[in-house]
């Protein structure tokens, strides 16, 4: 059984690009399955993004170096034998949790640090990119989960993170994190965020993608919720936007404690400082862990695929 949707909604337009829409083809390029996920013009000339179902790895090409006609027999099975497509399974279904459903660590060795750049007027908290690129001798991974309201209010700030992956001193992953992040005060988590009535769900993940395009940026395959927070409903349209949830085992401004292979949440965007600072208070303790390598840090495109790695347990103090 042959799987092609293609979905109704379109993002806003941003500065060339148009017409961004979801789609989901599988097709083989070079005897391999590939998904194409997005599709856009830019410039009026027509783009799609690709997914490699295996590497977690997502590409802009031109439409027309795209066959996607080559298709034959890939069917459910096929796409469930993908750790991509088996992930999205998992981590969408039922029954959803209120807060915090999802991948909460991974199955890959090391730690997964994951920022968080929620709306801010705050300065971003630099000297934390800073501390994790002092500990690798080459690019250090981390996921940023980044706000389109974010990206378009701090330019400088966004500017500064591409030097420091053009310099290979960190390798993104840039996560999906809602265009506007609705947040209000006090009201019940069951009406909150991406959850509060009137809110567009599919404009809220499409215009922030369109605007990480824009911005030179790719979107990873992976979305985080505003506060962790979502429904029923909600995961079964990220689901068929072919985004994984990702959540947290080790929310550090709350006090919880990381462990080897957790998903830790930090707040990069200023909001969270006794977060930052249990960070880098850690980071600073392991320093000769990190240096010998028996604590490392790891890309969240690779938490989904075994590897070989510590035990887990509880790794901070």
């Amino acid at each position: 059984m042959l799987l092609v949707f293609f979905l109704i909604p379109c993002a806003p337009a941003f500065a060339g690009i148009t017409d961004y829409r979801p789609i989901f083809v599988p097709f083989y390029e070079e005897n391999q399955i590939k998904i194409a996920i997005r599709s856009f013009k830019r410039d009026a000339k027509k783009e799609l993004i690709i997914l490699d179902p295996y590497s977690f790895e997502t590409g802009v090409v031109p439409a027309e170096t795209v066959n996607l006609n080559k298709s034959y027999g890939i069917g459910l099975t096929r796409l469930r034998a993908t750790p991509f497509y088996s992930a999205l399974e998992k981590y969408t279904a039922a029954p959803v949790k209120l807060q915090n459903h999802g991948a909460v660590k991974g199955e890959g060795r090391g730690m997964f640090i994951t920022v968080d750049m929620c709306p801010s007027k705050r300065p971003f908290d630099k000297g934390l990119f800073e501390a994790l690129a002092g500990l690798e001798t080459g690019p250090a991974p981390v996921a940023i989960a980044i706000s389109g309201d974010w990206l378009k209010n701090h330019p400088k700030e966004f500017k500064w993170l591409l030097e420091m992956i053009k310099a290979n001193r960190l390798d993104v992953t840039w996560v999906n994190h809602s265009y506007s992040h609705p947040y209000e005060k006090g009201a019940p988590l069951e009406g909150n965020f991406l959850l509060k009535e009137g809110i567009d769900f599919d404009n809220e993940v499409l215009a922030s993608e369109a605007l990480m395009i824009q911005s030179g940026i790719l979107p990873s395959p992976f979305f985080r919720f505003p506060g962790l927070v979502a429904d029923t409903e909600a995961m079964k349209k990220l689901k068929a936007l072919s985004l994984i949830p990702i959540g947290s085992n080790a929310w550090l401004a709350k006090g919880e404690t990381p462990a080897q292979g957790g998903i830790v949440l930090v707040h990069g965007n200023g909001n969270e400082p006794n977060g930052i600072k249990r960070l880098l208070k850690f980071l600073n303790a392991k320093k000769a862990a990190f240096k010998k390598h028996s604590l490392t840090l790891n890309s969240l495109k690779n938490a989904f695929v075994a590897g070989k790695g510590a035990k887990e347990g509880n790794i901070l103090r």
